[in-house]
């Protein structure tokens, strides 16, 4: 997941939690279709 979300320049998180559990998160970037970001 980490090489995958880097190709499109993103951020990626895993961890445990402080409560308990554990965290995967990923973020990328949004460019609409034929336009410009906002």
């Amino acid at each position: 997941m980490r090489e995958r979300v880097a190709l499109y320049e993103g951020r990626f998180a895993v961890g445990p939690l402080p409560e308990g559990g554990f965290r995967v998160s990923a973020t990328l970037p949004y460019q609409p279709v034929g336009g410009e970001a906002p």
